[in-house]
């Protein structure tokens, strides 16, 4: 079975969000050679771009609470407990890009990249109803899975826009399933259904 995932996966894995623990098990599974994990190319992109920007802002409230600490680090009361604050902001960050690196290599080594050439982009440029990021994950997945017919599920977990009626025929009209999260991915892979 394919699982084709897009830049929320991405996330999910390098912030350590709430579905952390089932889309390392569809990372696994890829290891494995029990799914296919494609992941449209586009979308490594979107997830840097997502985490550079989370990190500018994490620098900049860094920035703010270190002037405060230096305040709070003159009360001999609270001098230590200012200093461990500061310390966890700044492995926080620090940890986050180690992640996202880390992944992306994982991924290359243990999923597939879905190409972004010029007739995805052209489909996703005439995409009704979606804004270009989505539009070229949609045109990569659904350029992807009409070449390699395969059982096949494409995992997001932003229904707002790809829950849509004109995105859901589109996945069908190429065999692919959609599902709005990676427990339920992982679900149809192991041929269980999620309470």
């Amino acid at each position: 079975m394919r699982v084709y995932v897009e830049t929320n996966f991405l996330l999910e894995v390098v912030l350590e969000q709430e579905e952390v623990t089932h889309a390392e098990r569809l990372l696994e599974l890829a290891g494995s050679a029990a799914v296919e994990l494609v992941v449209p190319a586009v979308c490594a992109l979107e997830a840097r771009q997502t985490i550079h920007r989370r990190d500018r802002e994490q620098r900049d409230l860094l920035d703010r609470v270190d002037r405060e600490l230096v305040q709070l680090a003159r009360s001999q009361s609270v001098a230590r407990a200012a200093s461990e604050m500061r310390g966890v902001f700044v492995a926080a960050t620090g940890s986050i890009r180690k992640r996202e690196d880390e992944l992306l290599r994982r991924l290359s080594l243990v999923g597939r990249w879905a190409a972004l050439d010029g007739s995805a982009i052209t489909a996703a440029m005439s995409s009704e109803g979606l804004l270009l990021p989505d539009a070229m994950v949609l045109a990569s997945v659904v350029q992807d899975a009409g070449s390699r017919v395969c059982e096949a599920v494409f995992a997001t977990k932003n229904s707002k826009d790809f829950g849509q009626p004109a995105v859901r025929r589109k996945l069908r009209e190429v065999g692919c399933e959609l599902v709005f999260s990676f427990a339920d991915a992982l679900a149809k892979v192991q041929g269980r259904a999620t309470p």
